[in-house]
């Protein structure tokens, strides 16, 4: 083992790889299209245009195949270190004062800033002039 760490590569969908292909199976078609007029307008050997959608269908192959098997959307190495969340003991997960994150702010403190963030919110109704409350119709 060489001691390096093993990336996780997370792979594109087959149905992504599909939706890739689509373009390049155009692009084939165009140079199908574009060698026959080149070759019925010039008087060019048809073997012209055997060559190209030989190599054009190669191509297309070959990116199909690369999209599927080497073409990747997500990288991901493994921490060249120990990470507070992997850690073992009874200070895991606590930060350089020993305190974790929900008990870095007192009671008291957590209730001020629930309450602001509660009044900070608009009402889930408009408000008239003297209106307190929505306005309920009968049917």
């Amino acid at each position: 083992m060489s001691g390096l760490p093993t990336p996780h590569v997370y792979r594109l969908a087959p149905s992504m790889a599909a939706r890739l292909m689509g373009p390049a199976l155009v692009l084939l078609a165009l140079l199908v299209l574009g060698l026959t007029a080149l070759v019925a307008a010039t008087g060019l050997p048809p073997d012209l245009l055997v060559v190209g959608i030989a190599l054009g269908l190669a191509a297309v192959l070959t990116l199909g195949w690369w999209l599927r098997t080497r073409a990747w959307v997500l990288r991901v190495d493994e921490p060249q270190g120990r990470h507070p969340h992997h850690a073992a003991g009874p200070d895991a997960g606590r930060g350089p004062r020993g305190l974790r994150p929900r008990d870095a702010a007192p009671p008291r403190r957590r209730a001020e800033a629930q309450a602001a963030l509660l009044s900070a919110r608009p009402a889930p109704w408009p408000r008239g002039e003297g209106d307190s409350a929505p306005a309920h119709r009968s049917l």
